[in-house]
């Protein structure tokens, strides 16, 4: 970011540059920020670190005298801080921290850079202002840039502001709606703007646009602190004598005392890092002073120490299922995705199939949570399981998830654009199928005599076929590719569209006119009978099966079951 330092005279190829106007070359200054096109801009520390809390910290450190400065500085000892802006970003943010007239900035790109700055140094006051008097009057131009750099730092009013232009936008364009004008800009946009951008609050704005109603609901998450950390916790196992200190990813003051065989059986890899931490040990002298052992004993000793790069809470899981199985394994879809790329970077063959049975299991419960969580731990392979998985449901009909808030917005916007694709490619194989169906039926349509005249069987059945696999498909896109596919496209369903609850059209069927409601009564008698026979078969055998076995012979009930009765043989 920056870094202080003891100055050099200046060579040719880094010839400084003085600052443009009179603000930064003031003889009261007392510090230098050095650009990174060398341009020296003189401020005064009181105003920086009032300014920016992120330089009040580092001008509380001792700061390195210079000895050398550009041309045209007015003192010579002034400290020396690299910054990696370049002078046409900076300056104009550190105007803002001065009480004068701020630069006048009309392009939002650069707008958005010097906002960046800010963010980034944490200047709040320069951020207001920027917010108030430049990316606000910008969001009518560009609503969609202004959306974005307000979901970035989480600027409430200035969001609402944008997507209350996108909005405005779409009910000036006509025949398309607030999603589909926010697909238009972002298509333009080649999704530049959703970098950066989380997946909860992008979520949101396209809630916010199907919807219309603003009242009462935040567009970007009000909670943005610190992300919640796992507590310490030491692994005790149940097998007493452990040889071996084992401690996760940067949390050496947490190690658990485990039996090196035990994970070696689990793991070659780790087999051969144990033996490595063995050899260290016997060659050398802990530097570590003696431990008391888990176990609670009270003997010093001094064990090889092995460091895994995982994470705290997910060494304490794998370690808890090498030792105690399935009943070990975590419940969240978090932990659980952590624990299998984990165990499969480490080659814990049995423990990464363990917690892959768990995952599946999980993750067919909510398909949306699996998804993200399985993009933040890597597992691509889940995550297009997972998001097939997500067919069977309306996507865009708010459904959400907390894992949502910790992914990037491109993770959902694949998301959308595999679950249009797929619903675009299900709808044109039911229109597909409609049309074949229309053609066959065409072909082998018979003339039927009823009541003095004849008229063309089966036009109307192979219609109303052809129109409810058409009006399924068209249903995809809102309901889902998959989502109640299986009972809808049953031959039970498509039979049943052949018969007509009544009215003028029942007497043109392929079923005999005399006695079309006969016909009808017949087929969908048959179709009940058919789709609850086996179960009603099954409930009778349940039943059966519930009656006590007692000796004696058989008798029957007052209900005419038999009660099934065990001869005991001496």
């Amino acid at each position: 970011m920056f870094a202080a330092r003891q100055d050099s005279m200046p060579t040719s190829s880094t010839t400084l540059r003085s600052p443009l106007d009179d603000l930064f070359n003031q003889a009261s200054a007392d510090i230098t920020l050095r650009t990174s096109d060398h341009v020296d801009l003189h401020v005064h520390t009181q105003i920086l670190s009032q300014a920016s809390p992120v330089f009040s910290t580092i001008l509380s450190l001792p700061q390195p005298q210079a000895c050398g400065q550009a041309a045209g500085a007015v003192a010579s000892d002034r400290p020396v801080i690299d910054v990696s802006e370049d002078s046409k970003t900076l300056r104009p943010l550190l105007r803002l921290c001065y009480p004068v007239d701020k630069e006048v900035i009309t392009d939002l790109d650069h707008i958005v850079l010097v906002y960046k700055v800010a963010l980034k140094y944490e200047m709040d006051w320069p951020l207001r202002l920027l917010e108030r008097d430049d990316l606000i009057g910008m969001a009518p131009r560009s609503p969609l840039q202004v959306w974005a750099i307000a979901a970035q730092s989480g600027a409430e009013e200035l969001a609402r502001k944008a997507c209350s232009e996108i909005r405005r936008g779409a009910s000036l364009t006509s025949g398309k709606s607030g999603p589909d004008v926010l697909d238009t800009m972002l298509e333009e946009d080649k999704y530049d703007s959703l970098q950066g951008v989380r997946a909860g609050d992008y979520f949101r704005l396209r809630e916010y646009l199907k919807d219309g109603d603003d009242s009462g609901h935040e567009l970007l998450q009000s909670d943005r602190g610190v992300p919640f950390t796992y507590p310490k916790r030491h692994f005790v196992p149940h097998i007493s004598s452990p040889d071996l200190y084992v401690y996760g990813r940067a949390s050496s003051d947490v190690k658990h005392c485990v039996h090196g065989a035990i994970l070696a059986c689990h793991s070659p890899i780790l087999a051969d890092k144990i033996d490595a931490a063995k050899a260290v040990q016997s060659t050398t002298v802990s530097a570590t002073s003696t431990e008391h052992l888990e176990s609670g004993t009270s003997a010093e000793r001094h064990l090889p120490v092995l460091e895994l790069d995982v994470e705290p809470n997910t060494l304490h899981n794998l370690l808890a299922v090498c030792y105690k199985g399935t009943e070990a394994l975590p419940d969240t879809l978090s932990s659980l995705a952590a624990l299998v790329a984990a165990a499969g970077k480490l080659g814990m063959t049995q423990v990464r199939a363990l917690a892959d049975v768990a995952w599946q299991t999980a993750a067919s419960e909510n398909a949306l949570e699996a998804y993200f969580v399985a993009l933040q731990h890597k597992l691509e392979s889940y995550a297009a399981t997972a998001a097939r998985k997500v067919l069977e449901k309306p996507l865009e009909r708010g459904w959400y998830t907390s894992a949502m808030e910790s992914s990037p917005a491109m993770a959902y916007q694949r998301l959308l654009d595999y679950y249009q694709a797929c619903a675009r490619r299900v709808n044109e194989e039911l229109r597909r199928v409609a049309e074949h169906c229309r053609t066959q039926v065409a072909r082998k349509s018979v003339s039927v005599y009823d009541r003095g005249r004849y008229t063309t069987a089966a036009v109307y059945d192979r219609e109303r076929i052809t129109n409810y696999l058409q009006e399924v498909g068209r249903k995809t896109t809102t309901e889902g590719p998959v989502a109640g596919r299986d009972d809808e496209l049953s031959l039970t369903a498509l039979l049943r569209r052949t018969c007509p609850g009544g009215g003028e059209d029942s007497h043109s069927s392929m079923w005999p006119p005399s006695y079309s409601d006969y016909s009808h009564n017949l087929l969908n008698t048959m179709l009940d009978t058919g789709a609850t026979l086996q179960s009603s078969l099954d409930d009778v055998i349940a039943k059966v099966s519930r009656i006590p076995l007692q000796s004696g012979r058989g008798v029957w009930s007052n209900q005419g079951v038999l009660q099934v009765t065990l001869e005991i043989a001496s």
